[in-house]
């Protein structure tokens, strides 16, 4: 298959026809005589994904098999985002297409190290490290919505820490990305897609046009976790927390974060979207004097 052409429904439902019915069994295998699969590296919403050997490059990458036909438009966006996009702090794309057993894939770099919420889970973060952390995202989401996109599903999970470094953090999964003049992306049900707790109230409302903002509350978002450990939004239920992101105010942040910090963060938070600031590039210049630490 051509790398600049979508992958239709009907290759997806012959994929899925054809696919071996558990992932581990594809260990081993080689990918159009180009990408060996050595190691199963994790299962998500899309499908497995394998840490594998680029034959053409000489590198390891990592290569993600389809599993759902529901995921046959978020697997396309995610191609179309990441083509587009060159910048370290945003996973690198390398190839994508369907396999001579009919197996449809996305090929990316290979990230090694472990992701925002597994690190949290450890512990909340110092003060610098979040500075760090921040003031990379920032320069991630911008590189993102210059391309004219937005991400609208960040969250720890979806930050890996490249060798356990801040200064180093990557945003991955644009399978949610969409063109900023686009309109938001509804499930069948009606419910805007991305993730309760981290989504902002215009796009958890499914508002037809949303701006760089929203990409900016779940910034605040993350950010608020990393320094307290805990959501920013919380509720027993799904919908216990899509209400708190609607109606409430997150807990008021420590006294050991310094004001400098806290008021971006609350900006960030802001149910107002023009309260968030203009732009990531304006958030990481507000947080570039604030002291920073790599690890």
């Amino acid at each position: 298959m051509p790398e600049g052409d979508d992958i239709t429904r009907d290759a997806l439902l012959e994929a899925l026809a054809a696919a071996p019915a558990h992932p581990v069994a594809l260990v081993g295998r080689v990918i159009d005589e180009r990408f060996e699969l050595r190691r199963r590296a994790g299962t998500g919403g899309m499908g497995a994904v394998f840490g594998a050997y680029d034959r053409a490059r000489g590198e390891e990458v990592a290569v993600k098999l389809l599993h759902a036909v529901d995921d046959l438009d978020r697997l396309n966006r995610e191609v179309a985002a990441l083509r587009t996009l060159e910048h370290d702090a945003v996973v690198r794309y390398v190839a994508h297409g369907e396999t001579e057993g009919g197996e449809l894939y996305i090929v990316m770099e290979w990230l090694e190290g472990r992701d925002l919420g597994a690190r949290i889970v450890e512990g909340f973060l110092s003060v610098p490290q979040v500075v760090a952390l921040g003031r990379r995202l920032c320069a991630g989401l911008a590189a993102i919505h210059d391309e004219g996109l937005l991400h609208r599903d960040l969250k720890p999970p979806n930050v890996v820490l490249v060798d356990g470094e801040v200064s180093r953090a990557t945003i991955v999964d644009l399978g949610l990305a969409r063109r900023i003049d686009g309109a938001t992306q509804l499930t069948r049900s009606g419910a805007a897609l991305g993730t309760v707790g981290y989504m902002a109230p215009e796009q958890a409302r499914g508002e037809r046009a949303l701006t760089e903002a929203c990409d900016l509350f779940a910034l605040g978002c993350v950010l608020y976790e990393a320094l307290t450990g805990s959501p920013a939004f919380r509720g027993a239920s799904p919908v216990a927390a899509l209400r708190a992101v609607l109606h409430e105010e997150p807990p008021l942040l420590g006294p050991n974060v310094p004001d400098a910090l806290a008021a971006i963060v609350y900006d960030l938070l802001d149910k107002d979207p023009a309260a968030r600031g203009s732009s990531a590039g304006e958030v990481g210049r507000r947080l570039a004097p604030l002291v920073v630490e790599t690890r």
